[in-house]
């Protein structure tokens, strides 16, 4: 068990720090960046001026186009007025470069 909670501890810290770096202009604009192995979604209701999301998924062809808001797994998550997603993609193996993709969101 406290194993577990160290495991989780720690993959919670990876995520912050994840979501602290800077994503360039044109990845805010576009909506994703490409870093190592990880596909990053992001969303920036700036954007958007009439929206104010109280959640934010992320659906496309590497999902079916699902429709489900409620998969945790596609959620992002706001931080310093960005909304983003890291999803561990090595090797493009989840998450083709040239998949289509759109965002939920529920006001």
């Amino acid at each position: 068990m406290k194993r577990l909670l160290f495991i989780l501890a720690f993959l919670l810290i990876i995520t912050n720090m994840s979501f602290a770096q800077q994503f360039t202009e044109t990845e805010l604009i576009q909506g994703y960046a490409q870093r190592e192995d990880t596909t990053y979604f992001v969303f920036m209701p700036y954007f958007y001026k009439s929206i104010t999301p109280k959640r934010v998924v992320v659906t496309g062809s590497f999902r079916g186009w699902s429709q489900d808001m409620q998969d945790g797994k596609w959620q992002l998550i706001y931080r310093d007025k960005i909304w983003a997603l890291a999803l561990h993609n090595p090797g493009f193996e989840l998450i083709k470069p040239s998949a289509e993709f759109k965002f939920r969101v529920d006001e």
